[in-house]
């Protein structure tokens, strides 16, 4: 489960900030990342990060991610180090000094 954690970004709006771990997620990062995007956070009061942190796949996952950074999803690819650490190292590269995570794997 994905609990939204919210922090004071510009205009005084609060920032919601997603981190996902991926590693072969060619079939399911897309449809997950469309509807992130498609979410009207704004009239809510807040804006979003996503931040999807490649796990080492060896599909389309990074160049999938990629393709969403006109709607601000941002993408860094790792060697392969497992959820914990693509979720570590995506911690550090949001704005919002704490984050939530999604994952799709057997061990969410």
């Amino acid at each position: 489960m994905v609990a939204p954690v919210l922090a004071v970004c510009q205009e005084g709006m609060k920032l919601l900030s997603i981190v996902v771990p991926a590693y072969n997620e060619e079939a399911f990062l897309g449809p997950l990342l469309h509807r992130i995007a498609s979410i009207d956070t704004a009239s809510a009061g807040f804006q979003k990060e996503v931040i999807v942190v490649d796990d080492g796949s060896r599909d389309r996952t990074p160049e999938i991610a990629r393709s969403f950074a006109a709607q601000g999803v941002r993408c860094f690819t790792q060697t392969n180090q497992g959820k914990g650490r693509a979720v570590q190292r995506g911690w550090p590269r949001c704005q919002n000094p704490s984050a939530a995570t999604s994952g799709r794997s057997a061990d969410s």
